[in-house]
C-alpha cells in the first residue's frame, strides 16, 4: 500500500507481526472523541517528532492499527522536514499532523515520505 504511493520508499519498519487496517471513518471518529493527543500544560511537546511519537503511542495503547510515524521532506507541497503520523486504512493511506489536528490522503507529488515506523 505504501509503495503504491511512494515507489522508492524502502525504509518501512514494522515491529508487530500483524496489524489491523481500520476504516478511515473509524480513525477520524476515535481521534475526535478523545484519541487526539492534547497539548500538555507545560508544552513539553514542542517538536513535531515528539508529537508524532506520543500520538503513535497513544493509539497503539488502545488499538493494533497499522498506525505509526512517518518522516517527510515535503508535506502538502511545502518543502519542509517534518515528522507526522500515518495510518494504513481499509480505503488507503492517510497522513495525520497531530499538532495541527489535520488528516489528509497523501499525494506522492505533494507528500514525500522518507521512512515509516509502525
Amino acid at each position: 500500500m505504501l509503495t503504491d504511493i511512494w515507489p522508492n520508499l524502502t525504509q518501512i519498519w514494522c515491529f508487530d507481526q500483524e496489524y489491523i487496517s481500520p476504516k478511515q471513518e473509524e480513525v477520524e471518529s476515535e481521534l475526535e472523541s478523545g484519541l487526539w493527543l492534547s497539548l500538555l500544560s507545560d508544552n513539553t511537546l514542542a517538536d513535531c517528532d515528539d508529537w508524532a511519537l506520543h500520538q503513535h503511542s497513544k493509539v497503539k495503547m488502545k488499538y493494533n492499527w497499522a498506525f505509526g510515524e512517518a518522516f517527510a521532506n515535503n508535506v502538502r507541497g511545502w518543502s519542509v522536514v517534518h515528522n507526522l503520523n500515518i495510518c494504513c486504512c481499509q480505503e488507503g493511506v492517510i497522513l495525520l499532523d497531530t499538532k495541527q489536528k489535520a488528516i489528509w490522503v497523501p499525494n506522492q507529488f505533494n507528500d514525500n515520505i522518507l521512512w515509516v515506523r509502525f
